[in-house]
């Protein structure tokens, strides 16, 4: 496995992918295909929610790379997002963190990916075997915040965008106001 140490934090990272963003590539390290990350027989939510996760926010990593290149109308209407996620305004996109930005990136693909998801599944409800009582829609939130375990803010980089997110709070029936479910949303990321 490819490991990296976060020069803020200092702990270890391991990375899924490999981008490069001036040529435009985007690889999978071979070791993403095996668990935790993907195993073939696993339920479609989970295939989704983990190996998805990996691809849809290194596609937003690469969305956001040209940033610099978008209009100002649309720049300053994802900042003000930025901003109402973080709950504080930034300057620029340069003054985001990398690990920020990690989230921005989950943030911003957490959306697409569900649709994804609920696009391809099939009506009948899948499981794990001996936890029959967790729904298929569920495996999905739970493997897409399973891979975040560990990381520079793994906990933010999970339940921050899920507060956020309508799919969630309903998957889960989580109140309006309850801790999982935003009075307030912010609204470019779902």
């Amino acid at each position: 496995m490819r490991v990296v140490r976060d020069a803020r934090t200092n702990r270890k990272i391991t990375l899924l992918t490999s981008l490069n963003i001036a040529s435009g590539k985007f690889s999978l390290m071979p070791y993403a295909f095996d668990f935790p990350v993907y195993q073939l027989q696993a339920p479609l939510s989970i295939r989704y929610g983990s190996l998805g996760s990996v691809i849809s926010s290194s596609m937003a990593a690469m969305l956001f790379a040209n940033i610099s290149t978008w209009n100002e109308t649309y720049k300053s209407e994802v900042m003000q997002e930025i901003t109402c996620f973080f709950r504080r305004s930034f300057d620029s996109w340069d003054s985001i963190s990398p690990v920020e930005r990690a989230i921005i990136y989950r943030m911003a693909s957490v959306g697409a990916l569900w649709e994804a998801y609920r696009f391809a599944r099939n009506s009948t409800e899948e499981y794990l075997s001996g936890h029959e009582n967790i729904r298929s829609d569920q495996l999905f939130f739970f493997f897409w915040c399973y891979l975040q375990c560990g990381e520079p803010a793994g906990e933010h980089s999970c339940d921050g965008p899920l507060k956020h997110l309508p799919a969630f709070s309903h998957t889960f029936k989580c109140s309006k106001g309850s801790p999982m479910s935003m009075k307030w949303r912010c609204s470019f990321f779902h």
